[in-house]
């Protein structure tokens, strides 16, 4: 008579060793290394929100103002592996080595049928993805140009900014005040 031993075993034992391959093939999968990244020669939009970026820009402004209850600011330069290319909001393809991260604090924001936008002075800049605790917005910049010394930074709620717009209460302002933004 054979024993049923060694099925309960595969049986019992199975299950967990699925578990931690799948648990170990997301978190290969989920962490936004630049070597990582590298290896799936594209990056999607959740590396490039979360990829580590060198802050060149941060408000200090710490009371919530209007009804978006906006707090600040950082921009983040991010730093590829390589020259790569993107298609940016205007969908104009390009290709850099770089890109900037602008992330607004404030909130929480709105989740619905319209999105948060993210804008300097007259140049919307995407929509802003929002954080899982809805406090700050994040969105791409691929053109450095727009990110002048001085400017206003907005948030619209919607693709206008015509309805439900609001300015950070502080301007942009590079910790590096001789930066080259080109």
């Amino acid at each position: 008579m054979r024993s049923k031993k060694p099925l309960s075993l595969i049986l019992f034992y199975l299950p967990t060793i699925a578990f931690l391959f799948v648990s170990i093939s997301l978190a290969q999968s989920q962490n936004p290394s630049p070597a990582n990244t590298a290896k799936k020669q594209e990056l999607t939009l959740a590396d490039m929100l979360h990829l580590p970026g060198k802050i060149v820009a941060e408000g200090t402004n710490t009371e919530p103002v209007g009804g978006f209850k906006l707090i600040s600011y950082r921009i983040e330069e991010v730093t590829l592996p390589k020259v790569m290319e993107f298609e940016n909001y205007q969908r104009r393809k390009l290709k850099a080595d770089k890109y900037h991260r602008i992330i607004v604090t404030g909130g929480p924001f709105r989740i619905g049928n319209e999105s948060h936008y993210i804008w300097i002075d007259d140049t919307v800049i995407g929509w802003g993805s929002e954080s899982t605790d809805v406090r700050s917005l994040t969105a791409i910049v691929f053109d450095p140009s727009v990110l002048r010394e001085g400017a206003t930074i907005y948030v619209s709620w919607g693709y206008t900014k015509s309805f439900m717009c609001q300015a950070l209460p502080e301007k942009l302002k590079f910790k590096d005040a001789g930066r080259d933004n080109k």
